[in-house]
């Protein structure tokens, strides 16, 4: 942080735009395979590079990259966080899929609920500047 001429301190656009993942992800094969296949529903309207960031995303959490304390960035955890709510949607809340990946499924709604606490607490990007 720099701080200004006004007394305010100014936060650093890399910190303004990341967030702490506050989460271990626990490896499991369906969680893998899962995981994997979110990089199947990339938007066609999506850029190159945030495929890029978030197939790269994707891939830490599966090799382990991803620590609790990584920085991610808030578009990322966005569409994390969709996905994952999709994930639980079709896999926990269609009764046919329940009987074979309900419990499983739960985990997403975890992951979800988590990302999704995060986004609501984070400081506005609109609000450049703290009180000091």
């Amino acid at each position: 942080m720099t701080t200004t001429t006004k007394g305010f301190k100014q936060m650093d656009n890399i910190q303004q735009n990341k967030l702490e993942f506050g989460i271990t992800y626990v490896s499991s094969s369906y969680r893998d395979n899962e995981i994997y296949h979110f990089t199947e529903t990339f938007s066609e309207c999506w850029s190159e590079e945030f495929c890029n960031r978030y197939k790269a995303f994707l891939d830490g959490l599966r090799d382990k990259t991803i620590k609790s304390s990584s920085l991610i960035d808030v578009d990322i955890l966005k569409e994390f966080q969709s996905d994952c709510d999709n994930r639980y949607d079709i896999d926990y809340c269609d009764e046919y899929n329940r009987r074979e990946y309900g419990n499983k499924a739960l985990y997403f709604k975890k992951l979800s609920d988590h990302v999704k606490s995060l986004l609501d607490n984070q400081i506005a990007p609109s609000l450049n500047y703290i009180g000091v």
